[in-house]
């Protein structure tokens, strides 16, 4: 097996001078030029919005995306503020200079044995369980079905642990439907070493990615470790329309707080308006080196569907060069990443490399569920995550932990009565929680409703569609195809006798009401039960309550005497799980 071995001083310096280029470009935008005359550029990138007329400017080349923008290659006259300047006047047009963002990691020298990310065990001196807790995740989903596209520099579909692993997709540097790295460099290498970390095979050779199952949609955006704005644009809006579940973008840059890129964020909006996930990249400046008057692009872009990742170590402990804050939403490992180089394996550092590991998260979550939307996976991503002291308070939430992502669900049912059956329904379908489309809360304490009643049930048996309307009060609800379809089976009678002609699906259901419910749902008959004290003979539901505690469903209400039934009470959500769990035997 070859490694590959880089100086981790030279790709540091690499990364430094990528950056303060980066920052000179944004000045641009808000100072005018102080620099020498030896210094100004030739040309410079401009881009203005596609339906712009250009045939007036003295441009070199025209270059349109499908963002609503395109890129216009001018000379310089004078200085570039004032270059863009005359170009506004002139077309009475915004114009804007375009951005290069640095890929955000370099590689060092390899060692298989420190791939710890995935499972922490305390080697090379690093704390055990600082990790993301793979095996529990592989336990539940390993990526099948799921498309993660890399707009990045490229990937080599041919390296042993990422054969078959790799869609070709396009080339938007080169312009061509080759978009395999050019060279064997640190920066060629890139995206190549992060295709590895959520996507490598387990064949046997090599390593594992977070998500071994799911395939790597390959788009090149970035060369010689910069990625110009219109060209990751396009690599996005081709993504999406690929279908690509889940973009990766580790690039990014510290830029002035007013000056927004709109190509850019216009590019991810579209992948929200479209349901797809966004993981970038936090940056790779610490905030304290940055100031006020900057912030990382892309990954403090507000979206709802960009989830912002910064870098931790073997120790739990936030990288020394990431970048964090309020806007950063989680964490995760970053420092001495083993993965997939051009021909071989390295180690790299950056947040490069901790959004892959989360992308990765992202897909074994999709996995499980395809119609799981981008406000869910962000939600349950964030929801489920440690909180080492170090990282705490310093990101939103806290670093990654995909076996409790993908093993457990509700965060407000954590050490619950009930949290055993409220797990149980959720991974029978029953339930899919109370707060849509995030569904990371279940509510266990809530009433349930004669509505929400109807919904549990119906799933729990799997109980056809009912070809008729049979109540007139349920019109428009969100129940209402539940509850027409408990009526069609026998199980519901309405709320208004004789003339149960309403249903009532707001009103709370009663332990009571519960029971009969449950005992026509379920056709019990033995009622072998003494009763419970609290239980009139003469009351309407006497025998259902009995036939449920015959069954075992109920076992009463007053723990550990158990002779009260509380017939009136309400059901919570929490009981409703426990009552539906238990009519599995």
């Amino acid at each position: 097996m070859r490694t590959d071995r880089f100086s981790p001083e030279v790709c540091k310096h690499h990364l430094v001078r990528i950056v303060l280029s980066v920052l000179a470009a944004s000045l641009f935008l808000v100072t005018t030029s102080a620099q020498g005359q030896s210094d100004i550029p030739e040309t410079v990138n401009v881009l203005i919005p596609l339906e712009t007329p250009t045939e007036t400017l003295r441009a070199q080349s025209v270059t349109e995306s499908r963002a609503g923008w395109k890129r216009v290659v001018v000379p310089v006259e004078g200085t570039v503020d004032r270059t863009v300047s005359a170009i506004q006047s002139q077309l009475g047009a915004d114009a804007v200079v375009e951005r290069t963002y640095p890929l955000l990691g370099g590689e060092s020298e390899p060692d298989f044995e420190q791939q710890w990310a995935l499972e922490n065990t305390g080697q090379q001196g690093g704390t055990p369980d600082a990790d993301v807790d793979i095996r529990r995740a592989w336990s539940v989903a390993t990526g099948s079905g799921v498309t993660v596209a890399l707009v990045d520099s490229g990937v080599n579909a041919s390296h042993p642990d990422l054969d078959g692993q790799v869609v070709a997709g396009w080339d938007f540097v080169d312009n061509d439907n080759d978009p395999s790295p050019v060279g064997d460099t640190p920066e060629e290498a890139h995206g190549t070493f992060i295709a590895g970390i959520i996507a490598a095979a387990v064949n046997d050779v090599g390593m594992a990615g977070v998500a071994p199952d799911a395939r790597i949609l390959n788009v090149r955006a970035c060369s010689e470790g910069e990625c110009l704005t219109l060209d990751a644009v396009n690599a996005i809006y081709y993504a999406v329309d690929s279908g690509a579940d889940i973009v990766n973008l580790s690039f990014g840059g510290p830029f002035p707080k007013e000056a927004a890129d709109p190509p850019l964020e216009e590019a991810i909006d579209f992948a929200r308006r479209r349901d797809v996930l966004v993981v970038t990249a936090a940056g790779n400046t610490a905030p304290q080196d940055l100031g006020d008057s900057l912030i990382m692009i892309p990954a403090e872009l507000p979206h709802s569907n960009n989830i912002a990742v910064a870098a931790t170590d073997r120790h739990d402990r936030i990288a020394s060069d990431t970048y964090f804050g309020p806007n950063i939403d989680v964490a995760a490992p970053g420092v001495e990443i083993w993965s997939t180089s051009i021909s071989g394996y390295a180690i790299g550092d950056g947040t490069s490399f901790s959004a892959p590991l989360v992308s990765g998260v992202a897909a074994l979550l999709k996995s499980t569920n395809r119609a799981m939307g981008h406000r869910e996976l962000a939600a349950r991503i964030k929801a489920w995550v440690d909180r080492p002291p170090d990282v705490s308070g310093r990101v939103e939430t806290g670093r990654v932990n995909a076996g409790d992502v993908l093993t457990r669900r509700f965060i407000d049912a954590r050490g619950h009565t009930f949290e055993a059956d409220v797990e149980w329904a959720a991974d029978e379908g029953v339930t899919n929680g109370c707060d849509p489309p995030e569904n990371i809360l279940f509510c266990p304490n809530d009433p349930v409703t004669r509505g929400q009643m109807a919904a549990f049930l119906r799933r729990h048996l799997g109980l056809p569609s009912a070809p008729r309307d049979h109540f007139n009060d349920d019109n428009g609800s969100t129940f209402e195809h539940d509850i027409n379809s408990l009526a069609e089976a026998g199980i519901t009678r309405g709320c208004n006798p004789p003339e149960n002609d309403r249903f009532c699906p707001d009103d709370p259901v009663t332990r009571e009401q519960m029971a009969a419910l449950l005992v026509r749902a379920l056709n019990l008959t033995e009622d072998a039960h003494s009763g419970f004290d609290d239980v009139s003979d003469a009351s309407t539901f006497v025998r259902d309550i009995e036939k449920l505690a015959t069954a075992g469903i109920t076992r009463g209400c007053n723990p550990p005497a158990n002779n009260l039934f509380c017939p009136k009470d309400e059901v919570t959500r929490g009981q409703m799980t426990a009552f539906l769990h238990r009519t599995e035997g």
